[in-house]
């Protein structure tokens, strides 16, 4: 825990940064701020997965919620250039998708219990080494959850210029499906399955919207073909 909140610390740059002396600035030192939150919970977060560093076995998951989880939706909330279809906006959310499905995967696989097929002297070394088994809670699937609705479309083929959020909405989808297999660890909130609801209807609309304007515009070009061919028709009986 002193580890990894000291580490956060050092990650973070000074809050009373903003214009007033409160944080409160303009949008350039807000965004900053956030930017700086997001990548602080990315270096974690794969501080966390690496099991080289200890920390998978070790950080108990509500202390990955306050430094991890939060921070990283938090400031991908607040970042208003990642509306904006740029390559630094668009790498940001790819990685923050990662990390957060490399996060509940981890944890999904430490809260297994794997020590009940082990002969008694595997089962006594590796419970020597494990120190944590906590799985995702709740609030972690929240997160996780909202983080990837919030990164839709930053993984969608480069020869489409949006994916609409279908790939957030797909992954969001599998990792309350895993939780829901694993019953031990518990139930997701209800509003977690309704942001993504709301967020499965806002992509069939707006599929639905674009459906109707591109209609439209068939529809109009078609009476314009139509309209230039009776021209000609015309033309060619008079000169007859």
């Amino acid at each position: 825990e002193a580890a990894m909140k000291g580490m956060h610390r050092s990650l973070l740059p000074d809050t009373n940064t903003g214009s007033d002396g409160n944080g409160d600035g303009d949008d350039a030192v807000v965004e900053a701020e956030a930017e700086y939150k997001v990548k602080a919970g990315l270096f974690l977060g794969k501080a966390f997965t690496n099991e080289n560093t200890g920390l998978y076995v070790s950080a108990q998951t509500e202390l990955l919620d306050e430094l991890v989880m939060k921070p990283i939706l938090d400031g991908l909330t607040s970042l208003i250039h990642l509306n904006d279809d740029n390559d630094e906006g668009k790498e940001l959310k790819m990685e923050a998708q990662k990390v957060t499905q490399d996060i509940i995967h981890t944890l999904f696989k430490r809260a297994s219990n794997p020590t009940r097929d082990m002969k008694k002297r595997a089962k006594r070394k590796y419970l020597k080494y494990k120190r944590c088994s906590g799985g995702p809670t709740q609030e972690t699937i929240d997160y996780a959850v909202k983080i990837v609705l919030q990164c839709a479309g930053a993984d969608a083929d480069e020869d489409s210029e949006n994916d609409g959020g279908v790939s957030g909405v797909k992954v969001a989808k599998r990792i309350l499906q895993k939780y829901e297999q694993k019953s031990f660890l518990g139930t997701a909130l209800e509003s977690t399955y309704t942001v993504v609801k709301e967020a499965e209807e806002e992509i069939l609309a707006a599929t639905a919207a674009a459906a109707a304007v591109a209609e439209e515009e068939a529809s109009a070009t078609d009476g314009e073909e139509g309209g230039d061919s009776e021209e000609g028709e015309a033309t060619t009986e008079k000169k007859d």
